[in-house]
């Protein structure tokens, strides 16, 4: 992989990087987005003698996530997909995401259409002036000539996603192949050819034109939603391409239905056909029997996978580009499909609800111990101390008044509550509330004080020293000016916001009756975090944890979603985090659970529709009330009609 005049590079060895690098007198270009300008991407090489570019090619190392080890790295809001802001030297000729040779890939599809109706023409004038001793015969050139065009059809989807994209077209020309059977008489020289010639050519040829019909509407659908993207097709989508390909970790319950229904429907297609037939066989039917194979195709081709694909690819994408104009990322589509079903949103106190950072705003002495020793005694007891943004801002306090370290020893911390230490002063205790009632200490000289600042929803942290309180730190915790109208959007969602903190029950009451949190659990220290989380699911909720969550609990809240403000793609290594926001804005925090819900209502409404086509398609193919062609042109064009049924595209707010 290398940079060459600003364009990435892509080389699937050194060798051929080194033979690139001294390539010969041709002027090497990728291919480049439509609408981006060719000229002065690459200097013009007239000479006949090798040139040796190697002076202009940087070779740069670039992490690629193999298929299966875990979320797709996206640097900023999304991922970055080929053709997404970087340019990829594909081979000539090779299908890309919109288009083949230049040519969209609708455009293709309509030009399909025109070719098979000038066969149809000619084989109908031919057949008509019965030119040559023709007679039935040319029958064969419009199937023929569908045959081809359809089996470059099927390639195209093949090369753009796969065998699973594929499928579809490969049962569609299957049952158009089981609809020619009976035209064989022709061939075996039968003295009564084909009861119904015209039909027999116009049939395969209505269904292809349907058929292709389908495909132009989804291809034309496919491009205006990636437009503002910055894509030909969604299919370069870097998420889209893991989806397609069954490669995402934990895959989520809407894409293992849309799976299921694609093999099953798949499945279903050749069998049912398979049974027909050798049902009429064993009744004594006639090979070439023209009913049995009609009867058969219709069957097969009303089992079309497409229809269940089409559920969910577009609106997936949809909800994963309206999250990118807000800056927010959803790792999976498990977390995307978990955001859809969140009931109630768990804030962390500090990189939650208020700001990350705490800072000391006033120390209050009530001792006889000088200020200076009691903040060199406090400044040694919280140093060091790590994922603690209390201790973090008292030694910011402390170290701003340049003091010394204290002789302290034997320290022992207690995660959330506080830090117990020995020194030539006595027994140094610095912590919460509570932790100094369970080590004895007596607050009641104090009490009054520290309830006055936590009734304002500060945080209060004590310091003793020989068991007797010498000082108060009162800690700010700054809010987001949107917090209230985030609880409200909650609320009226049907979502129940709820708050767990470190901190005593008056300083969260105080910062819940500023905000309208509904529930608040306090004094939960980080190593019972698993087990408070494990209460509220107890009730029924599906929670979303807003902010880092604690390192040791992790694991146990993998069943959660855990959205974190102020990230970048970049910075995810390691992360456990389902969504990543890119900003520090509480309002995202309902943007992320509203455009999943929102993607989610409309993959459902979409798989109802699929659901109810497909059973009304198959029932009436069985019931043989209808030819292929009537079949196949249902059901195709529904299929590229439900990907007109997708969220909404929302106006971009953020730059992602």
């Amino acid at each position: 992989m290398g940079i060459f005049s600003g364009k990435v590079l892509y080389f699937c060895s050194k060798a051929c990087k080194d033979l690139f690098a001294k390539s010969g007198p041709v002027r090497a270009r990728p291919s480049l987005p439509e609408g981006e300008a060719e000229g002065g991407a690459y200097p013009e090489v007239s000479s006949r003698e090798p040139v040796d570019l190697s002076d202009q090619l940087q070779e740069v190392m670039i992490h690629v996530d193999e298929p299966g080890s875990g979320p797709p790295k996206r640097a900023g809001s999304r991922p970055a997909a080929p053709g997404e802001g970087e340019t990829i030297a594909r081979p000539p000729g090779r299908m890309a995401g919109g288009s083949w040779r230049g040519i969209s890939h609708g455009s293709l599809s309509l030009a399909f259409i025109v070719v098979q109706i000038i066969l149809v023409v000619i084989s109908l004038i031919i057949m008509n002036l019965e030119l040559l001793g023709a007679g039935h015969a040319w029958v064969f050139l419009p199937l023929l000539g569908g045959v081809v065009l359809h089996a470059l059809q099927t390639l195209k989807a093949w090369r753009r996603g796969g065998s699973r994209l594929a499928l579809d077209d490969l049962l569609v020309l299957m049952s158009i192949l089981l609809y020619a059977v009976p035209m064989l008489r022709v061939v075996v020289g039968r003295p009564d050819p084909l009861t119904h010639p015209l039909a027999s050519m116009l049939v395969p040829s209505g269904i292809f034109v349907l058929v292709w019909a389908g495909r132009a509407i989804e291809e034309f659908a496919d491009a205006r939603l990636a437009e503002g993207a910055g894509l030909a097709s969604i299919f370069e989508d870097r998420a889209v391409q893991l989806f397609m390909g069954g490669r995402v970790r934990g895959r989520s319950l809407m894409a293992r239905l849309s799976a299921a229904g694609v093999v099953v429907t798949a499945v279903l297609s050749p069998i049912a056909a398979g049974v027909i037939v050798l049902g009429s066989l064993v009744r004594g039917s006639p090979i070439l029997d023209e009913k049995m194979w009609v009867f058969a195709s219709a069957v097969s081709i009303a089992l079309c996978p497409r229809l269940f694909r089409n559920t969910i690819v577009a609106s997936f994408f949809a909800g994963l580009q309206n999250g990118a104009r807000r800056g927010i990322r959803y790792v999976t589509e498990n977390d995307f499909e978990k955001a859809s079903v969140v009931d109630a949103v768990v804030f962390r106190k500090r990189g939650g609800m208020a700001d990350e950072a705490a800072r000391v705003v006033e120390m209050i002495t009530v001792g006889s111990i000088k200020e200076e020793s009691l903040l060199a005694l406090v400044w040694s007891c919280e140093e060091g101390i790590r994922d603690s943004e209390v201790a973090a801002a008292i030694v910011r306090f402390a170290s701003a008044r340049q003091v010394t370290g204290a002789d302290i020893r034997l320290r022992r911390a207690s995660p959330s509550k506080g830090v117990h230490c020995t020194s030539p002063y006595g027994e140094i205790i610095v912590g919460s509330r509570s932790f100094l009632i369970e080590s004895g200490i007596g607050l009641a000289m104090v009490d009054e004080t520290a309830r006055e600042h936590e009734r304002r929803g500060e945080t209060v942290v004590f310091l003793a020293v020989d068991r007797k309180v010498q000082a108060l730190f009162v800690l700010s915790n700054d809010l987001h000016p949107s917090a209230p109208a985030v609880c409200e959007r909650l609320r009226a969602a049907g979502i129940v916001p709820a708050m767990i903190s470190g901190d005593g029950i008056r300083t969260l009451e105080a910062i819940a009756e500023k905000t309208g949190i509904e529930q608040v659990r306090a004094e939960i220290p980080v190593t019972g975090w698993a087990a408070e989380l494990e209460r509220i699911r107890d009730t029924g909720h599906r929670l979303a944890i807003v902010g880092r969550p604690p390192s040791k609990d992790r694991v146990s809240m993998r069943e959660d979603l855990v959205i974190e403000m102020g990230r970048h793609g970049e910075e995810d290594h390691g992360s456990d985090a389902g969504v990543l926001c890119a900003e520090r804005n509480l309002e995202l925090v309902v943007d992320v659970l509203d455009i999943a819900k929102m993607s989610r209502k409309t993959i459902l409404a979409a798989t109802f529709v699929a659901l109810l086509m497909q059973v009304f398609a198959a029932g009436v193919a069985l019931s043989g009330l209808v030819t292929p062609l009537e079949m196949g042109g249902l059901i195709n064009v529904v299929a590229g009609a439900l990907w007109f049924l997708r969220p909404r595209m929302l106006e971009q707010t953020h730059p992602g």
